[in-house]
């Protein structure tokens, strides 16, 4: 049992790192017209759009000037692979049919996602990112 929690907290930090450095980043940098210091590599199609600051734009009124920075798309990554690793350990952890594991994955997946970009948004507000006072 202790070994499956040090393995999903193994999990956690390597997953927040992957989705930090080759998913949110290169769009940071694709958003913010930054090149890659490697002059050589061909150009990869980077989608510009950021779903989890689309969500916070549209849901609470923050410009997505503001929310397109390091801090937030690192906070972003972490909640990304909190609810990833959430997700893995019921999996593991609750002995039921495959078919009912699937479907109650899935609805505490929705869940978790309301639950923590509406924490994180409120969040956002009380630091004063709708109001225009933060400059990151």
């Amino acid at each position: 049992m202790l070994d499956d929690v040090i393995l999903l907290v193994i999990i956690f930090f390597l997953l927040s790192l992957f989705w930090y450095f080759c998913v949110m980043m290169p769009k940071y940098k694709a958003i913010t017209g930054q090149e890659d210091s490697k002059k050589n590599r061909k150009k990869k199609a980077v989608n510009k759009f950021i779903l989890e600051t689309a969500y916070l734009t549209k849901r609470f009124g923050i410009k997505s000037e503001k929310l397109v920075n390091k801090k937030v798309l690192l906070t972003c990554s972490i909640i990304n692979a909190f609810i990833v690793v959430v997700i893995t350990a019921f999996g593991w952890f609750v002995p039921m049919i495959l078919i009912l594991r699937f479907l109650i994955g899935f609805v505490i997946a929705f869940a978790l996602i309301f639950i923590t970009y509406e924490i994180y948004g409120k969040i956002l507000i009380k630091r004063g990112y709708k109001d225009g006072n933060k400059e990151d």
